[in-house]
């Protein structure tokens, strides 16, 4: 794949993160919302996926995969690729999808910056995070805490 090819994809992702970052309204009136992934913790168990399992689903038939982890809360085995800083000053970890073109993307809270910051390449992580949809069949995730 030449060059311009993957910067035009790079910069379709860093605006995918951007709407993701820009807060939006819950359009459900009557969905309940909790203050924190924690407290879903303690309520009942928390399915466990792997990235790569949901960019497969994502790859193959995306409404089925919203439908499965979009708005839903759950814990998530990732390979590390990269650590960054998004536009916001948001923490993110890039983690190994279904090839290197379709890294997904795990949004973390503030209070997990420090921990972060120790995380290294390649270096496998649990994280709770709610899903987000996807952009260009590489899935997002928001609100990640590491565990």
């Amino acid at each position: 794949m030449s060059k311009a090819i993957k910067i035009v994809l790079w910069v379709i992702v860093a605006f995918g993160a951007l709407a993701i970052i820009v807060p939006t309204t819950p359009t459900d009136t009557n969905a309940t919302t909790t203050s924190s992934s924690s407290s879903v913790e303690a309520q009942q168990p928390l399915e466990t996926y792997s990235v790569s399992q949901i960019a497969k689903e994502y790859e193959s038939n995306t409404v089925k995969a919203d439908s499965k982890y979009k708005d839903k809360t759950f814990k998530l085995k990732a390979l590390v690729e990269d650590i960054n800083t998004g536009l916001g000053g948001g923490a993110y970890v890039s983690a190994r999808g279904v090839n290197e073109f379709s890294s997904a993307q795990l949004n973390f809270v503030d209070e997990n910056l420090t921990a972060l910051g120790d995380l290294k390449k390649g270096q496998e992580i649990e994280v709770i995070c709610t899903g987000a949809g996807d952009i260009i069949k590489a899935p997002m995730f928001n609100n990640c805490e590491l565990q």
